[in-house]
Protein backbone atom coordinates (compact mmCIF):
# COMPACT_ATOMS: atom_id res chain seq x y z
CA UNK A 1 0.00 0.00 0.00
CA UNK A 2 2.14 3.22 -1.12
CA UNK A 3 -0.59 5.99 -0.57
CA UNK A 4 -1.13 5.34 2.66
CA UNK A 5 -1.54 8.94 3.54
CA UNK A 6 -3.75 8.95 0.83
CA UNK A 7 -1.89 11.22 -1.21
CA UNK A 8 -1.87 10.74 -5.13
CA UNK A 9 -0.05 12.67 -7.59
CA UNK A 10 0.75 15.14 -5.10
CA UNK A 11 -2.99 15.71 -3.72
CA UNK A 12 -5.73 14.43 -1.00
CA UNK A 13 -7.81 12.19 -1.72
CA UNK A 14 -11.56 11.78 -0.20
CA UNK A 15 -11.82 9.35 2.30
CA UNK A 16 -13.95 7.30 -0.41
CA UNK A 17 -11.66 7.04 -2.71
CA UNK A 18 -8.84 6.76 -0.62
CA UNK A 19 -10.34 3.64 1.27
CA UNK A 20 -11.41 1.87 -2.43
CA UNK A 21 -7.56 2.26 -3.49
CA UNK A 22 -6.12 0.90 -0.94
CA UNK A 23 -9.17 -1.84 -1.21
CA UNK A 24 -8.22 -2.42 -4.54
CA UNK A 25 -4.23 -2.50 -4.28
CA UNK A 26 -5.43 -5.32 -1.34
CA UNK A 27 -7.75 -7.25 -3.55
CA UNK A 28 -4.99 -7.86 -6.31
CA UNK A 29 -1.85 -8.61 -4.21
CA UNK A 30 -4.41 -11.29 -2.68
CA UNK A 31 -5.71 -12.60 -6.14
CA UNK A 32 -1.97 -12.57 -7.42
CA UNK A 33 -0.73 -14.70 -4.92
CA UNK A 34 -4.04 -16.89 -4.71
CA UNK A 35 -2.95 -17.51 -8.55
CA UNK A 36 0.48 -18.64 -7.58
CA UNK A 37 -0.73 -20.78 -4.98
CA UNK A 38 -3.73 -22.19 -6.13
CA UNK A 39 -3.06 -26.11 -7.35
CA UNK A 40 -5.84 -25.89 -9.93
CA UNK A 41 -4.68 -22.27 -11.28
CA UNK A 42 -2.46 -24.43 -14.26
CA UNK A 43 -4.81 -27.34 -14.33
CA UNK A 44 -7.22 -27.87 -17.96
CA UNK A 45 -10.53 -27.64 -16.29
CA UNK A 46 -12.35 -28.07 -19.44
CA UNK A 47 -10.17 -31.11 -19.85
CA UNK A 48 -11.23 -32.19 -16.68
CA UNK A 49 -14.43 -31.37 -16.78
CA UNK A 50 -15.32 -33.44 -19.72
CA UNK A 51 -13.09 -36.47 -18.27
CA UNK A 52 -16.13 -36.34 -15.45
CA UNK A 53 -18.78 -35.65 -17.95
CA UNK A 54 -17.88 -39.10 -19.43
CA UNK A 55 -17.50 -41.13 -16.59
CA UNK A 56 -20.55 -39.83 -15.17
CA UNK A 57 -22.84 -41.01 -18.50
CA UNK A 58 -20.56 -43.97 -18.36
CA UNK A 59 -22.13 -44.62 -14.59
CA UNK A 60 -25.28 -44.28 -15.50
CA UNK A 61 -25.32 -46.56 -18.50
CA UNK A 62 -23.68 -49.36 -16.36
CA UNK A 63 -26.59 -48.85 -13.57
CA UNK A 64 -29.05 -48.68 -16.95
CA UNK A 65 -27.95 -51.50 -18.05
CA UNK A 66 -27.87 -53.66 -14.85
CA UNK A 67 -31.17 -52.53 -13.84
CA UNK A 68 -32.97 -54.26 -17.31
CA UNK A 69 -31.14 -57.38 -17.46
CA UNK A 70 -31.97 -57.44 -13.38
CA UNK A 71 -35.52 -56.80 -15.08
CA UNK A 72 -35.39 -59.27 -17.55
CA UNK A 73 -33.82 -61.75 -15.33
CA UNK A 74 -36.64 -61.24 -12.72
CA UNK A 75 -39.57 -61.74 -15.15
CA UNK A 76 -37.84 -64.69 -16.97
CA UNK A 77 -37.99 -66.12 -13.66
CA UNK A 78 -41.32 -65.21 -12.28
CA UNK A 79 -42.61 -66.92 -16.08
CA UNK A 80 -40.89 -70.22 -14.78
CA UNK A 81 -41.84 -70.20 -11.47
CA UNK A 82 -45.08 -69.10 -12.30
CA UNK A 83 -47.68 -72.07 -12.46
Amino acid sequence: MENCDAEQDGRLLPPQMATRLIAEAAARQVVIEHISLCPFAGSKIDERVRTLETNYARLIGFMFGSGMIGGATAAGIAKLLAP
